[in-house]
This record gives structure tokens, sequence and C-alpha cells, in this order.
């Protein structure tokens, strides 16, 4: 009679064992996924920020090109020349930096693509023709690398002599 009760109560540590193994395994692969669900949740959180960060740098940009043609109020004579605008069909690249994103590189890419490049008044060629703006967030790695989060491109056109946005590409 001894020997079938000590075979029921190893029988019995042996499957609590199991189970317990069996509930860790589950539970383990819950963790992974959950794990899984985390990164992903932080990379489009990432992704979305660099989006806002690259609309936001050419707002900056384009908010200067706007005041393009105005009249100085600082008791000068003359207009507002952005720097962001050439006189000719270039393209030019500017760093933007925001205070709150370390690791992070915004680049604005101008491209001014002047319709009559054989006008000789330099103004009316910087109030010619379309531009293109293009922010590009980047950050960097563990690796040392570099990835990209976001780009976004907006046009400019000339209304009435006054740069105007059109609108914004998400790329």
């Amino acid at each position: 009679m001894k020997r079938k009760t000590a075979q029921r109560n190893g029988s019995a540590i042996l499957w609590a064992v199991l189970v317990m193994l069996m509930i860790s395994l589950i539970s383990a692969g819950i963790i992974l996924v959950d794990r899984m669900y985390f990164m992903r949740e932080q990379e489009e959180n990432n992704r979305l920020q660099a989006k806002f960060y690259a609309e936001s740098a050419i707002e900056l940009v384009q908010s200067d090109i706007c005041k393009e043609g105005t009249a100085l109020t600082d008791g000068t004579d003359g207009t507002y020349t952005s720097m962001y605008v050439s006189a000719g069909n270039t393209a030019e690249t500017f760093t933007i930096s925001f205070p709150d994103a370390a690791n992070w590189t915004c680049t604005v890419t101008v491209n001014h693509s002047v319709v009559n490049d054989s006008e000789s008044d330099v103004n009316k060629k910087r109030l010619s023709g379309e531009i293109y703006l293009t922010a590009k967030v980047t950050r960097n790695t563990s690796g040392g690398g570099e990835k990209e989060l976001s780009e976004v491109c907006a046009k400019l056109a000339v209304k009435n002599n006054i740069w105007q946005l059109i609108g914004f590409y998400h790329l």
C-alpha cells in the first residue's frame, strides 16, 4: 500500500512541475509579443515626431521666404531678403536644430527654380519661379549610423509678387 502512495506523490509533483513549466513558457511568449508591440509603437511615435519636426522646419524656412520682398521695418531703405532664396537655379541644404531632439538631425534642401533665367534684375529673379522645400529628419543609431525617420516636401510659388505656400507632400 505504501508503494502506491509514493507513486501517487511522485506523479503529483511531476504534474505540478509540468504545469509550472507550461505557465512559464506561455508567460515568456506573452512578454515577447508585448515587447515587440512596444518597440513597434515606439518606432511609430518616432516617425510621427520626426514628421512634425520636418513640417516645423519647412514652416520656419517658408515663413522666412514669405517675408521676401516686404519692406524693412528697422529704418533702413530696401526690402527684406531671405537667405534661403537664391538668384538662380540652385539647391542649397541647411541644417535646422531643435532643442529637444539631441540625437536627431533635420536638414532642409531649398531648390529654387527660376523660370526666366535671362532676367538681368536680381530682385525679379529672386521673386520668380518655384521653390521646392525638402526636409529630412534622421537620428543617430547605436551602431554609429543614421536612420531616416521622415521626409516632407513643400512647394512655394509667387502670387502677386509674394511667395505663398502651395502645399505639403509627405514621402
